[in-house]
């Protein structure tokens, strides 16, 4: 995906391992559109605008390994755009885990950021905070941040966060990353269980009641 964003055509874009690349292109109404690896790298998505989303599945070893999970690459929470902070908040309520990610030459969690995980707390969903760029500084000082920020979570949602992994992009070191996606596919079956079926099975419960409801009522017609 593109690295330098133009903030007023960034979109969701959802990732996931399939055999053969697929690049497709959602508009707001779900109506598929042709896009291309070009387009996509450029961050050429005006067509989309407002709340399309992008569908990429490309057949990569490491994304095989995680059947369970579609990454979702999100606008930031610190563009000041308002159609990305709804894009962020329809996601929040239909994901099962966040990623977070914190650069290593700021070293703590943006405002922005802080606000975010209260309300992503409510969800009670695993949280990952990324360290990025660290290349950057000396492994001690990274160290210093991976705990600070590790706290900071903490803090703001009552428990420790699921994994704190230290990455480079640069250096291509991403394999505490992979680790904690690993993590989170080995939770997939009881997180989906616990925010997905038994709310689900919840919701059927009060509609068989009230059906029953219904049935006994002494002016029941065939209408």
């Amino acid at each position: 995906f593109a690295t330098s964003i133009d903030p007023q055509t960034a979109v969701p874009a959802e990732l996931s391992y399939n055999r053969k690349e697929s690049l497709l292109a959602y508009t707001q109404d779900g109506k598929e559109t042709s896009i291309s690896r070009a387009q996509i790298q450029e961050n050429q998505l005006a067509q989309l605008q407002p709340n399309g989303w992008l569908d990429v599945q490309l057949p990569h070893e490491q994304l095989a390994a995680f059947p369970h999970l579609r990454l979702v690459d999100m606008p930031g929470w610190d563009s000041g755009n308002t159609g990305h902070t709804k894009a962020i908040d329809e996601y929040a309520a239909r994901s099962l885990a966040y990623c977070i990610v914190v650069s290593a030459e700021e070293g703590t969690l943006h405002e922005s950021i802080r606000l975010g995980l209260q309300e992503l707390n409510l969800h009670e969903m695993p949280i990952i905070a990324v360290i990025s760029k660290c290349d950057k500084k000396p492994t001690e000082d990274i160290d210093a941040i991976a705990a600070q920020v590790s706290a900071e979570i903490k803090k703001l949602i009552g428990k420790d966060p699921l994994a704190i992994v230290k990455v480079s992009s640069g250096k291509k070191n991403i394999a505490s990353f992979l680790q904690a996606l690993n993590d989170l596919e080995n939770l997939a079956q009881p997180l989906f269980v616990q925010n997905v079926l038994k709310p689900f099975l919840s919701e059927l419960s009060q509609f068989s009641d009230y059906l029953d409801t219904l049935i006994n009522r002494d002016d029941l017609d065939s209408a």
